[in-house]
């Protein structure tokens, strides 16, 4: 039933993702992964969601390692065959170690009544903390 709930909250970001090409300049996120970037250049990953030339899927949470933060999931968004979105969810009330990653990485946020936001680097990321128990979700898309 999680599963099914998340690739449900997952089908607007996949939509949003089928941007133009243009937009997927190459800029790296979290030292990791890189917008633009084939699909064959990640391995073992698990589709969640096809939607015409936009694919959703799942990357193993080990990963992607940052100092004291637990990941659920981590979803990369692919459209014709490039990443150009990713979101991740911490889990184990981690999303403070999290934040203050995104802050000393990106400087101070933006606040709006439920997230934080960083325009940096050609990528907007958006933080958002679940609204039951310590955890969040923080999405990085390409400006």
């Amino acid at each position: 039933m999680k599963t099914l709930i998340i690739i449900l909250t997952t089908l607007p970001f996949l939509s949003f993702t089928l941007k133009d090409d243009n937009t997927l300049n190459n800029t790296n996120v979290l030292e990791k992964f890189v917008f633009g970037a084939p699909k064959s250049s990640f391995k073992d990953l698990a589709l969640e969601v096809e939607n015409k030339s936009a694919h959703l899927y799942t990357i193993n949470p080990a990963e992607l390692s940052i100092p004291g933060v637990e990941f659920e999931y981590i979803h990369a968004a692919f459209t014709k065959n490039k990443l150009s979105a990713i979101t991740i969810s911490t889990k184990n009330s981690t999303r403070g170690y999290f934040l203050k990653y995104l802050k000393d990485n990106y400087g101070a946020p933006a606040k709006t009544s439920t997230t934080y936001e960083w325009e940096v680097k050609n990528v907007r990321i958006v933080y958002e903390p679940y609204k039951t128990g310590h955890d969040a979700s923080v999405s990085f898309l390409p400006v």
